[in-house]
């Protein structure tokens, strides 16, 4: 019969337990936190006030809407505030079905990465489903895109609301349309829809960059 030496057979039993774990979690420690949370809000069409933000309480916009990440069974009910959250979601472009009664549609978010944290507005408008605007947090950069809803005067100089964030400028920030052209703050238009690249300071994101899409 084969002795097998105590030093020996601690090792094996160290082993088998580290095998039986990994089996169990194969994912391990570092799965954790490396999917996506989306946040959701129904608007009005053309980004103008809705229950979200303040435009009225009760039902919600459309009764009965469910919010699905396709290919997943990853999904949410749109509350009576016209919001919903969709946690886990993973990395990709990713396809929201949206469904109700007498609705079917979809919007997709494309190069999501893990611990984004996206947060989206969906006009419904019938049984067409748009997106709107779309903000995305990675680390302590935000990426911004929507339509310009203000400009100064109504704004602060040098500043302008995309999707109800405040955009603040600098004499630093680039400016960007019909590819590289180099364009200035007085480019914008309100409507225009604008991709803005910058950091957070409270409420204010501070703009690096502003890329005009002209359409």
């Amino acid at each position: 019969m084969r002795v097998i030496k105590p030093l020996a057979l601690v090792i094996l039993v160290l082993t088998i337990g580290s095998a039986a774990c990994s089996s169990a979690n194969p994912a391990g420690p570092s799965a954790m936190g490396s999917a996506a949370i989306i946040n959701g809000a129904i608007v009005a069409d053309e980004g103008s006030a809705s229950k979200h933000n303040g435009g009225g309480t009760g039902s919600s916009t459309v009764p009965g809407l469910v919010v699905t990440v396709a290919g997943t069974t990853i999904s949410a009910v749109v509350d009576s505030a016209d919001q919903f959250t969709l946690r886990d979601v993973p990395s990709g472009t990713v396809q929201l079905v949206f469904t109700a009664p007498n609705l079917s549609g979809s919007v997709a978010l494309s190069d999501v990465q893990g611990g984004d944290t996206l947060d989206v507005g969906v006009v419904v408008s019938g049984a067409t489903v748009v997106l709107d605007s779309q903000s995305r947090r990675r680390g302590s950069d935000t990426e911004l895109e929507g339509r310009i809803r203000a400009l100064p005067p109504t704004t602060a100089p040098h500043t302008f609301i995309v999707a109800g964030r405040h955009v603040t400028t600098t004499d630093t920030t680039r400016y960007f349309a019909r590819g590289d052209e180099r364009v200035g703050f007085d480019n914008l238009q309100v409507g225009m829809r604008v991709l803005v690249n910058g950091q957070r300071r409270g409420d204010t994101l501070v703009a690096t960059s502003v890329k005009m899409h002209l359409q």
